[in-house]
């Protein structure tokens, strides 16, 4: 037998788990991929063709697949709609070295959608050529589904406030209006869009004003209580109300 040693020599694959991931195609150093591997954010790599060549646990379970599933697949399978299109833009914003973080969306195998925030960075061969990128992703999708439930809580409260009988007024730590419904703005002679961003001492005569700013040190201690005060109506008429406030802390 003869031949010359090492002229075929078989790449060593890193990962069992990992069938056709070797060190020639996968930029992880072993000592990294250890604890890569146990990380719970996902992180995958692809090559310059957007093929996944490494994907951690993390980024398996986020999906609801197999880690030898996503093996040599196409990043942008896992991506629908405007969301492949959207990904297609960043892989090209890779190849010129932007890494940018992103946020964006997939579907997992039971076809829930997922909400990622992605942190990426592009990977250059030794003679500046692209070669793909690596990123981290952390799954926000809880954090997502409790601020779409903060908007339509919002959005509820508009509605009730909007069509009180009684009027409703919010303003923040500078006493500057951020909310006023239709019925306080009325009983001023008001539109509820010229009151926003104006302060609360605006609608009231001088001696109120004094008055208003004790009642204020009292919101800021955190006392609830119930008054009867005096704004003023555009036309410089006294509105006689009865007052019912709350603090924000």
């Amino acid at each position: 037998m003869s031949g010359k040693a090492g002229q075929h020599k078989r790449k060593r694959q890193i990962d069992p788990m990992l069938p056709g991931v070797d060190e020639a195609t996968c930029t992880w150093r072993l000592p990294c991929r250890a604890v890569v591997d146990r990380l719970s954010d996902g992180v995958v790599e692809i090559d310059a063709q957007g093929r996944i060549v490494y994907a951690n646990e993390g980024f398996a379970r986020a999906l609801g697949v197999r880690r030898d599933v996503l093996m040599g697949a196409q990043i942008l399978d896992f991506y629908p709609g405007d969301d492949k299109e959207f990904l297609k833009r960043q892989l090209a914003a890779r190849a010129r070295g932007v890494n940018t973080p992103y946020e964006i969306s997939s579907v997992d195998s039971n076809g829930q959608r997922l909400f990622f925030r992605v942190s990426p960075q592009p990977l250059f061969d030794d003679n500046g050529a692209y070669s793909g990128a690596v990123a981290v992703l952390t799954n926000i999708t809880e954090l997502r589904q409790v601020e779409d439930a903060l908007r339509r809580s919002e959005a509820m409260f508009r509605s009730l406030a909007d069509n009180l009988a009684e009027g409703l007024w919010r303003i923040n730590a500078e006493a500057v209006t951020v909310y006023v419904n239709p019925a306080m703005a009325k009983m001023l002679g008001c539109e509820a869009g010229e009151m926003m961003g104006r302060p609360l001492w605006q609608f009231m005569d001088e001696k109120a004003a004094a008055i208003c700013e004790r009642y204020l040190q009292r919101r800021r201690r955190g006392i609830r209580e119930r008054h009867e005060f005096t704004f003023l109506h555009k036309d410089g008429s006294p509105v006689h109300t009865r007052v019912s406030t709350t603090p924000v802390l």
